[in-house]
């Protein structure tokens, strides 16, 4: 498979047709449940955001608040990513004890 040729084909849709290609990819790694190991800077980095959750629980906006606030904005491709990745972690944090 030629990746750059199936990221430039994907790169012609609309952001709409995107969107589900989007979803069916991470659907598909959440059901493998194999995640990469984290980067030291990364495990830093959420030790980091959860201290400062434990630290100050009312600093908090809504999923709402979340998408007004980026909604217009160019977002690069891992901007998105490191979203994804931040709800996933508060989701987490939410559901596990």
């Amino acid at each position: 498979m030629d990746i750059t040729a199936t990221l430039n084909e994907i790169a012609t849709l609309s952001v709409e047709d995107r969107i589900p290609i989007v979803q069916a990819i991470w659907d598909s790694i959440a059901a493998e449940q194999v995640y990469p190991d984290l980067t030291d800077a990364q495990k830093q980095e959420l030790d980091r955001r959860i201290a400062d959750s434990d630290s100050n629980p009312d600093n908090v906006l809504t999923w709402k608040e979340i998408k007004a606030s980026i909604k217009g904005q160019q977002l690069e491709f891992h901007d998105i990513v490191e979203l994804m990745l931040c709800f996933l972690v508060a989701r987490d944090r939410l559901i596990l004890p």
